[in-house]
This record gives structure tokens, sequence and C-alpha cells, in this order.
């Protein structure tokens, strides 16, 4: 393996350095006398003044440094050293910030879980921390202490914020630029509450000295993503009194786009002098599924308390928070579709059950409590659209009026018709009967002349679980059926068993595709028992590139890959070829490599080209590491890269990599002495290998060494300095605090 040779090579690299064993015993003395004296020239050098010190000891100590004087003065040399020592101790104190140098508290809580202490027995006992993180191979990458850029932290890392905040509380090294990196911060967290009070009261006061706070642009970042706590603890720190009558200060910029930032604004009003001249943009949407009702008491108490409401909706604050002891917990935590929804299908079972003379008392009690909910929820919609200035949109007529209202609204035949019958399909579906439903959809069906128009409204019954509905106008002729659209429609197992039953022909047939169209992995699963019942298969061909945009289309893939029972691969498919699209697609939006490795190991490919790869490199470190642990074979041409790799019993595929991707790949896994090895463009590892980005100290260290190996073979138009000066610039731009360490001790 191509990993193995590699790793024999520095075995033998290694022992060809080691001791021979038939050396004198008088050779190591020597050294341990070297060391001795060494030690007490830095121990002298610490302890004594200028003119104490020997210059042949400070010669030893330099020595010891890898520094080379040449015609300096004595006390050029002593500076010089005492810089170098200086640097080395920063350095080894900033590296032993962790738990393992500390001293264990006491805890205070004594009532912990044995297997807590044990946990934290292994977790402090430094011999088997590393034991236990030894086995994480990409560790050469990017080690906890080298994520230091809090925008790539954000934008890499799914729980970013306990990164952070576990960052700036143990005083890490941090790249802070408040134009750039201040907004994730400001933006993410920003809940008002006494940990993230003290996290910003850390973050300011610690880390100032890092950089210069410009008052109103982070005065105006802090309106700007509404975050109350960040600005308290702002202008306590920075002793600044809020005027927001500055015209330097923008208030919310943006308007007023969430709950959060209605809270943030009554807040301004209460504590602060808001100008009369301001009137916020109120782009709040109360319909939205992440839109709770407690949320919307919230709100509307804000409203009533700073903005001018007519008389005809007003309402007390007194009597918002009375009202709101109506509604259980369960309730406020519903979006307002939902609870109407609720109630409105509630009120027709109990309707139902009124006519059938079935505890005619206890239902309309329900009924008038329910109603008198719905009520409150409806005056304060009317409220908020009352100072919105905009008109209510047609879901709240599906939802608070009757039926003829609402067409009397939809009745404007543009696109946002379909819109209107989205909503009117899946809310308002379960307080009508069948026949009503479906005279009403067959008559405004007539209204679309575009075809397609007419499938989408019928896949939007589908999707609701219908079934009558659907039978009703599949027997009526009013649309054609489209295999494709129902299946990624359906959403209910029932939905299935009806057209199993009744649309076999269309749905069903033998060696189709339209698993790749299906929902979700139970429905396929349902559908895939279905084939299987018929004695039917699917087949796994070139689809279309739509299908191909969707990450489910490649777990589904692998599903069927290891179905050959169920699932037959067309002779003019190669698999790999067919769905690269869909290889890059899943890089790009899942960002997870283990499928992508499956799916090699699956297909029958013989050769695969990755010079389709469009994503960021590092998110390719584990296909790497895969590439080359089972790479046999290696063919270097001038453009390209050709590598044979095993993917299982007597199966293997020729992988072709740009020479550029080869290298990072190389990077990736650590392999940096192969790179220098087998490239000689000396451009290239600048503008490949160590990019600010993605530097790693080792192959810096390999590179200087290559460099001070090779010197004269370096071509003479390679300007060496050149480049490594413009390398350290971005570093410094980039905050790259790691390198400046690393070279200060070389």
């Amino acid at each position: 393996m191509y990993n193995n040779n590699n790793k024999r090579k520095i075995n033998s690299v290694e022992n060809s350095n080691d001791i021979d064993d038939n050396n004198d015993n008088n050779e190591n003395n020597d050294i341990n006398d070297i060391n001795n004296n060494v030690d007490f020239c830095i121990n002298k050098y610490k302890k004594v003044k200028y003119e104490e010190i020997e210059t042949s000891e400070l010669n030893i100590i330099a020595k010891s440094l890898d520094l080379e004087f040449i015609n300096l003065s004595k006390k050029d040399i002593y500076d010089r050293v005492g810089e170098i020592l200086q640097i080395k101790e920063n350095i080894l104190k900033e590296s032993n910030i962790n738990s393992f140098n500390k001293e264990q508290p006491k805890l205070l809580n004594l009532e912990i879980d044995a297997l807590e202490h044990l946990f934290w027995r292994v977790i402090r006992n430094k011999a088997i921390f590393k034991k236990i993180f030894s086995n994480f191979i990409f560790s050469h990458i990017k080690t906890y202490n080298q994520i230091y850029h809090i925008s790539h932290i954000f934008y890499r890392f799914s729980n970013a914020e306990a990164i952070i905040k576990d960052k700036i509380k143990s005083n890490s090294y941090l790249s802070l630029d408040v134009i750039n990196t201040g907004n994730p911060i400001f933006s993410i967290i920003n809940k008002d509450n006494q940990e993230n009070r003290q996290f910003y009261r850390t973050f300011f006061e610690i880390y100032s000295k890092h950089f210069t706070l410009d008052k109103h642009l982070t005065l105006n970042m802090l309106l700007s993503h509404s975050n109350i706590a960040a600005l308290t603890v702002f202008l306590d720190y920075s002793q600044t009194i809020l005027d927001l009558t500055n015209e330097n200060i923008d208030i919310l910029p943006i308007g007023l786009l969430t709950a959060q930032s209605f809270e943030f604004y009554g807040f301004l009003k209460e504590n602060y002098k808001v100008p009369s001249k301001y009137n916020p943009s109120i782009l709040l949407k109360i319909f939205k599924k992440n839109f709770k009702i407690n949320q919307l008491f919230k709100v509307i108490k804000i409203i009533v308390n700073h903005f001018k409401v007519n008389q005809k909706y007003y309402i007390s604050p007194k009597n918002i928070d009375s009202i709101k002891d109506l509604f259980t917990k369960e309730q406020l935590n519903f979006d307002i579709i939902k609870f109407i929804k609720n109630i409105n299908k509630e009120n027709y079972k109990n309707n139902n059950n009124n006519n059938n003379n079935n505890n005619n008392n206890n239902n309309m009690n329900k009924i008038i409590e329910n109603n008198n909910l719905k009520k409150i929820i409806q005056n304060f919609i009317k409220l908020f659209y009352s100072i919105n200035r905009k008109n209510k949109p047609i879901i709240y007529y599906i939802l608070f009026k009757n039926r003829e209202k609402s067409i009397g609204k939809s009745k404007q035949f543009s696109l946002k018709y379909l819109d209107f019958y989205s909503d009117l399909i899946v809310y308002g579906s379960d307080t009508r009967g069948i026949e009503e439903r479906f005279q009403f959809y067959s008559e405004h069906l007539l209204f679309f002349k575009d075809e397609s128009i007419e499938k989408e409204i019928f896949h939007l019954f589908v999707k609701s679980g219908q079934v009558e509905l659907i039978d009703m106008i599949l027997k009526a002729n009013l649309v054609q059926i489209s295999a494709h659209g129902i299946l990624a429609s359906a959403k209910h197992t029932q939905t299935l068993d009806y057209f199993f039953k009744n649309h076999q022909d269309h749905l069903y047939q033998n060696r189709n595709q339209y698993w790749v169209s299906i929902a979700n992995k139970d429905q396929l699963e349902y559908y895939e028992n279905q084939i299987e019942s018929l004695g039917r298969k699917l087949l796994i061909d070139k689809i279309n590139s739509s299908f191909l945009n969707s990450p489910k289309t490649l777990k589904f893939l692998l599903r069927a890959l290891n179905k050959p029972n169920l699932y037959e691969i067309s002779e003019m498919c190669d698999i790999l070829e067919s769905y690269k699209q869909c290889i890059n697609t899943y890089l790009l939006l899942k960002k997870k490599q283990e499928p992508i490795i499956e799916l090699f190991k699956t297909s029958k490919s013989k050769y695969f080209s990755l010079l389709f790869l469009d994503g960021h490199p590092n998110e390719y470190q584990k296909i790497a590491y895969w590439i080359f642990n089972n790479c046999s074979d290696i063919n270097i041409g001038e453009g390209t890269i050709e590598l044979n790799v095993a993917t299982g019993r007597d199966k293997s595929i020729r992988f072709q990599l740009s020479r550029q991707l080869f290298l990072v790949f190389l990077r990736l896994c650590g392999l940096y002495d192969q790179i220098f090895k087998l490239e000689h463009q000396y451009d290239i590892y600048y503008n490949i290998l160590i990019k600010t980005e993605n530097c790693n100290l080792g192959i810096i260290e390999e590179l200087l060494k290559h460099h001070s190996d090779k010197l004269r073979s370096i071509p003479p138009e390679f300007n060496f300095n050149y480049y490594f000066t413009g390398f350290l610039k971005d570093c410094a731009a980039f905050g790259n605090l790691s390198v400046f360490n690393f070279l200060a001790l070389k």
C-alpha cells in the first residue's frame, strides 16, 4: 500500500539515525555533559546581569538554540538570545493552558455519578488522553488549538457556538476582525440571559487588547442583530451612552423582521430615547411555522406599549397577561396555523357528534371554548395588521372566514392563486365534507388551462393524503397521472395503497426508475415491498439532472446497489460516471464523505475521474486517506495522475486526479516528504499547499528543509523570498499566529 510504503521509508530514515550499539559509553556521557552545560548557562543567563556572563557562555546558549551570530558584539548576542528565550517561554506557557496543568478544583456538587468521576480521571490522565486521541488520523491537519479564525469556525463547524464560548472562556487565541467576524458572534449568540452576558463580558474585557473597537461600528452591528445581552455589556464596558439621535447610529436598519427584533425595539423604547421620526418597517411574517403563539403575545404587548394603535383594536397590557393564562403551555408552543387548524378540526368533529346526539352539552361547551380562543388569536392578528399597513394573506381567510370569503379573496387569476390552493388544501380540508370539497376543487381546476399547474394542484391533494378526493378527481378525468410527481408527493402509505390497488399500470411497471422520486426512506421501503410482491424489479440507469441535485438520491442509490435481487443495473449505465453530479452535490451540501467511499466500494466501475470535484479540498480528507490506504499503483503523467485503488476482493477502481488535487491529497494525509519528491514546480508549493487557510506547520517545516537542502537545484527564476514573504503577509492578515510562533523557534 502506498501509505505503508511511505511509513517504511520514514522508519528506515529513523533507524539510520539510531546510535550504534557498539559506540562507547563515553559518547553518551559527553552528550550529557553538553546538555548540563547548556542548562547551566541558560540558568545563569536568567539570574545574573549582563556584565556577569561570559561571551563563551552566550555562544553555548546560541548554539543550543540553532542560532548563528557572525561579527556580532556581545551585547547584540545577549539581546538576541534573550528574545528567543522569551519567545520559547511564552509559547510554553500558552501550550500549557489546559486541563492537565491545573490543580483539580473541589467539586461543589458532591452528588455526582460514579461513572462521571471515572470519566474525569481518564480525561485528566495525560498518557491515556494522548492514547485515545492518537486514533484520530487527521489530527495533523488541524488541532483544536489551530482552530482560531472565528468566521471559519462558524462556517465549518455545526457546534460553532460551543467552540467559540469555550475558547473565549479559556482565553484561547482567536483571530478577531470586528467587521467580518463580529457579525456571526453577535448574530448567533444573541439570547438575553446571564450566561450570554457573562460571555460578552469576557469577550469585550479580555479580547479588546487584540483589536480596536470602533464604537459606532460595533453599536450598529449590535443594533442590527437585536442583541440585548451584547449591547448591555458593551455599553457598560465601553462607558458609552447610547444616543439614538446620533446620525451615525442606525436603529434596526433591516426593520422588525423577527419576534426578537420586536423585543429589542421594546427594550430600546423602554430604556433609551428613540427619535420620534423613526418609524420601523414591520417585516415579520406571523404565519410561519417557527413563529409560536407565545411569541405572538410578546409582539402584541410590545405593539400596544410602543406603537400607535387604532382604538378599535386596542387591548391593555394587563389584559394581555390575563388572556395568556387561558392557553395551555402546549398551545402556546403551537404556531398559528397548527393551532387554528386543530380547533377547526375539533369543532368539525364536535358538530358531527352533536348531529348524532352524543354528549351535546360537552360538545357545545368545547366548541364555545375553542371559538373563544380562536377569536382571541384572530383579534391579535387584526391588531398586528392594523399597524403593519399590509393586506392579510390568503391563509388568514382560510383559517378564520367562510369558504365564500376565501374564494372572493383568491380570485386574482395569477401565480399567487396556486399558493391559495396550497394553503386551502393543506389547512382547510378538515372542515368540509368530501362532496363539498370535490365540487369546490373541480370547479376551480377549470380556471387553469396550463396542464402543469393542474398537476401541481393535484399533487397537493396527494401530499395531504385525501384518498377519497384523489379517487373522485381521477375518475372524473380532471388530471392525467404523473408517476414521478405522485410518488414525490405521497407522504402516507394509504396513498400508495390506493394507487397500488387502482393504478398499477401507471406506478408499478416492471424495471421502472420511480424510486428516485420517492419522498423518504419509509415510503421507499413500502414501495419496494409492493414491487417485490408483484415479482417485478426496479432499474438503475441514467437519470434526469434534477434528481442528481438532491442529496437524497445518493442515499437511495446506495440502498439500491445493496439490493441486487430487487434492483437491476442497466448494461449501459456506469454508476460512478452517471451519478458523479450527485456525488458532488452530496459533498457540497451534506459534507459527509463516508457514503461516497461506500459508493466507491459498492460500485462495479473500473475507472473514475475526480477532476469534476469543486468543493473545498479539506472536505475530501477521508476520501484521500481511503485512496492512499488502498492504493497499489500510481501512474504519474504530465497533467494528471492515476491511482489504482482496491475496493474489495478482486475489485479495483483506477482514479484520475489532477496534479494539484493529488498534492492536496498528499498534504491532507501528512505525506509531506512524498510531495517534495514528486513535485518540482516550486510556485505550486505556495499557491496550493500552504495557502493561509489550510496551512499546516508540518508542510512548512518540510518546505524549509527542502529549500535549505536543495538550494542549488532551485531554478534561478523562482524567487523564494518573494513567495514566502507574501505567504507571511497573508498569515498576518488572517491572524495565523501559530505560523509565527513556529518560525520564531526556528
